[in-house]
């Protein structure tokens, strides 16, 4: 990794706290482009909660965040950042929407009720995300009617139809078989191998620390930062937390 790359994301000594439970204690981390970013910890290790201040839907009690280089208060061109949460669809096989209808919604701008791209640019973009996740001949079925591991293309396929600069995923492989999941982390090597920067979370330290090119290792603190030794970077934590 190239020290003078400027990084998308960078977050200074972050600190978060519901009511007086402390959640997230002094994370500090960057994320370059081009990195493929792996956070693993346990049930209650501020997984979600710092995935949720990367993405600006909480914030910090404490800290800075950048975002591609701007102030957090700055920052606008959400367009740049695809998010797939856990549980993001439930198994309502009469939901009443199709795949090429979910993925069309990605290009929906909340905060006004627009379209980002009109007309026939916008069935080219769906095309190419529906292209690129693989699932092009799943454009006119129900998102019922899927199996796990096709409706978590269809929502990375949603992710995409922004064309952004990143993409974060939380526990992506919750509730799809061994298999299937092969198929889907082959799928994001796929993504990262041509430029795509990932951020995934997981409890999963088996699959993440085989799959992606650095840990960073969470309990309420990053406890370790830890790239693969085949990577040209290799980051580790000056101070080990033994006891948290």
């Amino acid at each position: 990794m190239s020290i003078n790359m400027q990084p998308l994301i960078q977050c200074k000594n972050i600190f978060f706290r519901y009511d007086a439970t402390d959640v997230l204690r002094d994370i500090s981390f960057d994320v370059f482009p081009g990195e493929y970013i792996g956070i693993i910890g346990g049930n209650g290790s501020g997984k979600t909660t710092l995935l949720k201040i990367i993405l600006g839907l909480l914030h910090p009690t404490k800290g800075d965040i950048l975002f591609f280089d701007q102030p957090f208060a700055d920052f606008h061109d959400w367009h740049k950042v695809g998010y797939v949460p856990q549980h993001v669809f439930r198994n309502d096989v009469n939901f009443p929407a199709t795949v090429w209808e979910i993925v069309e919604s990605g290009h929906l701008d909340a905060r006004f009720g627009e379209w980002l791209v009109p007309g026939k640019k916008k069935c080219s973009v769906v095309e190419r995300s529906l292209k690129q996740a693989g699932i092009e001949h799943l454009a006119s079925k129900r998102i019922g009617e899927l199996s796990g591991g096709e409706r978590q293309r269809v929502f990375i396929a949603r992710a995409l139809v922004s064309r952004p600069e990143l993409l974060v995923l939380d526990e992506p492989t919750t509730g799809i078989d061994a298999a299937t999941e092969e198929q889907f982390y082959a799928f994001l090597r796929t993504l990262n191998n041509v430029g795509m920067t990932i951020i995934l979370v997981s409890h999963d330290l088996e699959a993440v620390e085989r799959e992606v090119k650095r840990v960073l290792y969470l309990n309420h603190c990053v406890i370790d930062r830890v790239s693969k030794k085949n990577e040209r970077e290799v980051v580790l934590n000056e101070k080990k937390v033994s006891n948290i």
